[in-house]
């Protein structure tokens, strides 16, 4: 079973099945797209390593990525 990310973005929650790399920014073609001046275009990457272990990775933003 895969995992499941949970995140809100202007009080709406949102759920999205992991797969090996979710691409979160502003792009419209990221996996998460959250539309806020605050975060870059391609702003952090969540990948799969091992086996269900998940890293946040970020892209070299201008702002940096937190969890939590």
């Amino acid at each position: 079973m895969s995992a499941i990310l949970n995140y809100s973005d202007t009080g709406q929650l949102y759920e999205v099945v992991c797969k090996t790399a979710i691409t979160i920014g502003r792009d419209v073609h990221s996996d998460i797209r959250i539309d806020d001046l605050s975060v870059s275009r391609s702003h952090a990457m969540i990948r799969m390593i091992g086996h269900d272990d998940y890293y946040l990775i970020d892209s070299g933003s201008a702002n940096g990525s937190f969890l939590n």
